[in-house]
């Protein structure tokens, strides 16, 4: 075959390896941003669970050294968080006893 052919052949060879290796890095950067952006929402949501346990921890701790009653301090979680009767207990429960 003709040294031009070869020349050809390659050059499409190398461009061929070339795009390849970009589109493959542009896969994986695609990839590990994905999977970062997931990481970081579920570090969000987990800080942002932990701040809402103790602020629910603080208000209880705070009301019972005030001397409130506990039907009381179910009442604010309640309309302070949003929380249903029987999930305010459980959090009454679990920090009046620390």
């Amino acid at each position: 075959m003709p040294a031009r052919f070869w020349e050809k052949f390659l050059l499409f060879c190398a461009l061929h390896f070339a795009i390849s290796v970009i589109w493959l890095s542009g896969r994986q950067q695609t990839v590990f941003n994905d999977g970062k952006e997931v990481g970081f929402s579920e570090g969000k949501e987990a800080g942002r669970q932990a701040g809402w346990q103790d602020g629910i921890r603080a208000l209880i701790q705070d009301k019972l050294s005030l001397g409130i009653a506990k039907e009381n301090i179910i009442v604010k979680l309640q309309k302070f968080f949003q929380l249903p009767e029987e999930k305010a207990c459980e959090y009454y429960d679990r920090f009046a006893a620390e």
